[in-house]
């Protein structure tokens, strides 16, 4: 860890080298040979990092040494964020000609400045020159550790117990296919996070189907293996002859088993270099029945060899295989030592250590095997149950040799994980937003710093140290998790080491070196009250929902005690009305979080913020902002509510003007803002937007899409509400039984079209199009609501190549009978959803829509499948997920849906948290739509801020289950 904190003190020294470093004109360019120097010895020093930390254990001279570098990093990295930005802001004075009377060129001020820097410079050098010193003493003394890490994990399966609990289903799968006589190869990839028994099962089936192989051979690869070892180790198994293992190895042995029936076995194989080296000695493309198995922490590692289709995904035990495979270590053994279990009160304590195992086989072991050391009384039990966050020997060393696999890069997004709670689900975008906020993020080639983070959270996922638990439209993570096991790692690591700490582990005692503070079971209050010297902090993350409020006194606290602050996150909390001018002295701050209503103006110090790069408000529903954040240059994500406003410039009393000038170049995320606000020529000048969400009265729509230009060519997701007019008439309409539902007089847009966006994947249109409009061929997801369109629109869709989903909602359609038909209709289409349209008639022909595995309908409508004798198979989705309509007898089938395959929880959600469906309320002109409060209260929870929490989950019924437009409206998650 020591490595993470010293490569994150050298990419700061490179940014100000790259960055920073001043014209010989200045008065500071003096600053440049120093740096350069610190930078090409902690570059030499990083190389003795690399190679002793795998043996601090064994010494503790090298441990030593070790901290005093980690230590040297930390200490640089304060000193930069310290001193340099006065510096920097010296010479911008200056360069001002200290032309405002705001702007002090003090040359006393500079001067003193300057000697401060020159004198912690000179005290880093000696520090410097001092390890350089030590290094002397201490070489690269071996690879030791890293042995005696393999040898554990070479060793370490042998206390699995011998009965495979929970592995029957699935070792029968793969001997059949194995066995498969009609398969010339295959390869099976085993893989799976660590610990869950891949190579248990490899062994039993290896085991169960050796005897019908001409030979075989099981190998240990590792994570550092010695190839030629490797290809010995197997030609010594199947047979080869000594001689022949001597020269041309590889050769011969390829010769050797091209003419076999084998099957092999590579064991814990980390790298797809690793199987590149390796495959010109094993033949792939046997035609005598010849098998690879291979076990892999790395996804990728067994798609790189094998392909998808040889992939076996190891999950954890379900709870009733977790608990036999538990009463198996521990439960028998006590049997048999007392006669009987001691209490029901053990039991249940021990089912509380079972479930912090997570269904992980080996953690299930190692923590059954601790159990059996532990005194047998329920107090004892109890304390090792609290025990358990610090995590366990045993397990740690496995779970370690994944993390030391990483780069310093992604150590330090995989420790970012212990920052949330335990099961917390985290959103993958705010993830990377914060890592990139961090520093954490180094870009590659053309990539943006976005870009490289979700590659870098596909890397952890990849290597199943990260756990996905929702995806998006398009397949990428929405949502993701980490195992207790892992986190207890993160935060192992992270105390050793200053990473990170939370509130509960602090005191006033506490080092002032801790890095980062979060919060989520206790108060960020409270941790303010201790009055804690934590000034090299650079984020404080709060993760709860405990309604705390903050008051100016605290604020002021963050604001002059915490000044090298990256991550401001306060989730959850209320502020007070107006923020204190002085958050425009957090210069370094590049991500802020602003928690609960409450806030109603940002200052214009905000705009001291140079280097923020997200904004996310959304939380604050009548936020008043600065205009000064228009000229934020590095801002990349504005997160709002519709109905935040910002300080107009005005031309007269009375008379507001929309904002004209604008220059944010690396903006990708608006996301929502009343359009009315701009000038339509001002969204054009964000040529990196990705994902825009607006309010806009018709006039604005017009300009900004009538205009060939588009607004990004870059954009991917558009998310568009049309104002209805302070006129226009509501007219109440029953669509569902015996309610009614406002059909808007909302004035017609005209013919506008998307077709220029080739980029764009999600589109959610809301307000009175009247005609349907031209799409690009790139959408994978529409959403309509309130258009009122007038002509069928399924023709004109169902031609769309790539769309996965489609959602109609009221009023989106005004006829009474829809028709999709004729071969190649909507050839990708997975999911449609239609409600509270006033159609009376939908036929379907059985030839469209291939790929569709879930359909809801929820109004009261007829419905014709055509379809032939020997195909039922829209009648079976229809049908599947359609009780209201059986119960109401709108469809009559008579269909045995037991042969029928369920649906997939695949965690799909069809109106995602950025789709943001706007709260009733009677003033429209803030941004808000008309909607009956009968629809509104229909089976949702409501947060404060009258924005329901719960998306919508498909596969759900229509009616009892499924879930009303209504339902829907979420605040908007821009990420």
């Amino acid at each position: 860890m020591a490595d993470v904190a010293f490569a994150a003190a050298i990419r700061k020294v490179a940014d100000i080298l790259g960055n920073l470093l001043v014209d010989e004109g200045t008065r500071w360019y003096w600053l440049q040979d120093d740096i350069r120097w610190i930078h090409t010895e902690m570059r030499r020093i990083q190389l003795f990092l690399k190679g002793t930390e795998d043996i601090q254990g064994n010494s503790e001279g090298v441990a030593n040494l070790i901290e005093e570098i980690r230590d040297l990093g930390f200490d640089v990295e304060d000193v930069i964020d310290t001193f340099f930005p006065k510096l920097a802001s010296h010479r911008n004075k200056r360069s001002l000609g200290c032309l405002s009377t705001k702007v002090s060129c003090n040359p006393i001020s500079f001067t003193f400045t300057r000697h401060k820097f020159g004198m912690e410079i000179a005290r880093i050098k000696k520090w410097i020159e001092d390890i350089n010193r030590a290094q002397t003493t201490y070489g690269n003394t071996g690879n030791t550790s890293r042995e005696e890490e393999q040898d554990l994990r070479q060793t370490f399966p042998h206390v699995e117990v011998p009965n495979i609990i929970g592995f029957e289903t699935q070792t029968e799968k793969l001997r059949a296919k194995l066995l498969d006589e009609d398969t010339p190869y295959c390869v099976i990839s085993i893989v799976g996070m660590p610990g869950l028994g891949k190579t248990t099962l490899a062994r039993e089936v290896f085991n169960s189907v050796k005897q019908g192989f001409q030979c075989y051979a099981w190998v240990y690869i590792s994570q550092e293996p010695r190839l030629r070892d490797v290809l010995q180790d197997i030609g010594r198994q199947v047979g080869l002859a000594k001689e022949m293992r001597e020269e041309s190895l590889e050769a011969n042995l390829f010769k050797f088993l091209r003419e076999k029936r084998y099957v092999l076995v590579l064991d814990d194989i980390w790298k797809p270099e690793t199987w590149d080296a390796l495959k010109n000695a094993i033949p792939c493309n046997s035609n005598h029945g010849s098998r690879l198995i291979l076990t892999s922490r790395a996804r990728h590692v067994g798609v790189h060899i094998g392909g998808e289709n040889s992939l076996h995904i190891m999950e954890p035990l379900d709870s009733g295989n977790s608990w036999e495979l538990f009463s198996n270590i521990v439960i028998i053994s006590l049997q048999n030592i007392n006669g009987s279990f001691r209490s029901p009160q053990m039991e249940d304590t021990g089912r509380q250590i079972l479930e912090k195992c997570g269904g992980v086989p080996l953690a299930i072991m190692v923590m059954g095997s601790h159990l059996l050391c532990v005194e047998r009384t329920l107090p004892a039990w109890k304390r090792f149950l609290g025990s358990m966050g610090h995590g366990r020997p045993g397990i740690s060393k496995i779970l370690a040799l994944s993390y030391k696999d990483l780069s310093h890069e992604l150590k330090q997004c995989f420790l970012y994980f212990g920052l949330f709670p335990e099961d917390h689900e985290i959103p993958a975008t705010k993830l990377i937003n914060l890592w990139v906020a961090e520093g954490f993020v180094q870009t590659r080639g053309e990539q943006t710093p976005e870009d490289t983070g979700e590659d870098n959270l596909h890397e952890l996922i990849s290597r199943n140290l990260i756990q996905v638990v929702r995806r998006r439209f398009d397949g990428r993570v929405r949502t993701c998790r980490i195992h207790d096991l892992l986190r207890n790692l993160c935060i192992s690591e992270a105390n050793k080491n200053f990473f990170f700490t939370t509130h509960d582990n602090i005191d006033s005692t506490y080092p002032k070196r801790v890095r980062r503070l979060t919060t989520y079971r206790s108060s960020i209050c409270d941790y303010i009250s201790l009055g804690c010297h934590t000034p090299s902090l650079r984020a404080l993350l709060c993760v709860n929902n405990n309604e705390e409020i903050l008051q100016n006194k605290q604020l002021e606290y963050i604001q002059k005690g915490l000044g090298l602050l990256r991550v401001l996150s306060l989730e959850g909390v209320t502020f007070p009305p107006t923020l204190p001018d002085a958050i425009g002295n957090l210069v370094h701050l590049s991500y802020l979080e602003l928690g609960r209503d409450g806030l109603v103006r940002l200052p214009s110090t905000i705009g001291n913020l140079k280097n923020l790069k997200t904004l996310d408000a959304r939380q604050c529903n009548n936020l008043v902002l600065p205009t000064v954040m228009w000229k934020m240059k590095e801002l990349r994500h504005i997160i709002l509510t519709p109905i935040a406003t910002f300080e107009y410039q005005s031309k007269s009393i009375g008379q507001l003007q929309p904002i004209e000038d604008v220059s944010l170049p690396n903006l990708q995320t608006l996301h929502m803002i009343n359009g009315n606000i701009l000038k339509a020529d001002c969204l054009r000048k964000f040529t990196n937007l990705r994902k825009l969400g607006l309010v806009c009265d018709v006039a604005q729509v017009t300009i900004i899409l009538s205009d060939a230009m588009t607004i990004s060519d870059k954009l991917e997701k558009l998310t568009l509400t049309v104002l209805p007019s302070k006129k226009g008439k509501e007219t109440k309409v029953d669509l569902f039984n015996a309610d009614t539902y406002p059909l808007l007089d909302l004035p017609a847009c005209p013919a506008l079209s998307f077709s220029a966006y080739q980029n764009l994947s999600s589109l959610y249109l809301e307000g009175g199009f009247k005609k349907l409009l031209d799409f690009p061929t790139s959408l994978i997801k529409l959403t309509l609501l309130q258009i009122q369109l007038e002509e069928d629109p399924m023709e004109t869709l169902g031609k769309l190549p790539n769309l996965k989903k489609l959602y109609l909602g009221r009023f989106s359609y005004m006829g009474l009978k829809m028709v999709i038909s004729g071969p190649g209709t909507f050839p990708s289409l997975e999911d449609l959803i239609i409600e509270l349209l006033p159609l009376k008639e939908l036929e379907v022909d059985e030839e469209v829509m291939p790929k569709l595995r879930y359909v809801k309908i929820k109004f009261d409508v007829t419905l014709k499948i055509h379809s032939s004798v020997h195909s039922d198979r829209l009648k079976r989705i229809f049908s599947e997920f359609n009780d209201y309509l059986m119960r109401m007898s709108f469809l009559e089938l008579d269909l045995d849906l037991k042969h029928f395959p369920g649906w997939l929880d695949d965690d799909i959600f069809f109106l995602e948290e950025e789709d943001f469906i706007l709260e009733p309320s009677k003033d429209a002109n803030k941004g808000k739509e008309l909607m009956p409060d009968e629809v509104a209260k229909q089976d949702t929870v409501e947060d404060p801020n009258g924005i329901s929490k719960r998306p919508l989950e498909l596969g759900q019924c229509s009616s009892s289950g499924g879930q009303s437009e209504s339902e829907q409206r979420k605040s908007g998650d821009a990420n």
